[in-house]
């Protein structure tokens, strides 16, 4: 008898909050620090730019897409909690509605 192995795919990027860009790249990296974050690097240039940080043990990535920046963690299991403390706090400087 054979036994078969399981072959287990990583957890796939998840997409978790969108933004429009209003704030420059500068200030999106020193709200990294802000957070707590471990600021990875920059990348980039234009409408392909990004920053990569980690918290909490979770790799994430801020990746502008057009004029819309895109909120992505790389592990699809990371908790909820977690992504939800990462997303309000992008949100207080990105989103000008919660900041009035």
């Amino acid at each position: 008898m054979v036994a078969s192995v399981a072959h287990l795919s990583p957890p796939a990027p998840r997409t978790f909050a969108e933004f429009v860009l209003t704030k420059s790249w500068q200030d999106i990296g020193m709200q990294v620090h802000r957070l707590g974050g471990t600021y990875q690097g920059f990348s980039g240039q234009g409408h392909n730019a990004q920053i990569d940080f980690t918290y909490r043990g979770y790799q994430f990535c801020i990746q502008e897409a057009g004029r819309i920046l895109l909120l992505r963690v790389e592990d699809s299991r990371c908790p909820d909690i977690v992504l939800h403390e990462v997303q309000h706090h992008f949100a207080a400087l990105l989103s000008s509605h919660l900041s009035d």
